[in-house]
């Protein structure tokens, strides 16, 4: 299943399901679906975008950062499982852990 509403970055969306694998669908007539990644972990959070970045938060309570190409940019954990996006900030980013705890990160 795709965790919620695609994200966008510019004309372009970006969807992820909850088995990890992270598609783009670009703009034109008809949309194109392209597969940029497959990943090694369950995806517990829909795709947020921060800049450039695609970040997605997963079963085992980290959050991943990745190009618009899907490889990895980075990583944070939080506490597992992450169920809600980060929300992105002008300096950084806010995350939820899945007890509750809350997470200021900056750049």
């Amino acid at each position: 299943p795709v965790l919620g509403a695609p994200a966008a970055l510019g004309d372009t969306l970006y969807l992820a399901t909850r088995a990890g694998t992270v598609y783009r669908i670009e703009p034109g007539g008809p949309p194109l679906l392209r597969l940029i990644t497959e990943l090694d972990w369950p995806v517990t959070a829909p795709v947020t975008i921060a800049g450039r970045q695609i970040l997605l938060g997963g079963a085992d309570g980290i959050i991943r950062a990745l190009r618009t190409d899907g490889t990895e940019i980075w990583r944070v954990r939080v506490w597992r499982p992450v169920e809600l996006g980060p929300v992105a900030l002008r300096d950084g980013l806010v995350a939820l852990g899945g007890n509750g705890d809350l997470h200021r990160f900056r750049q």
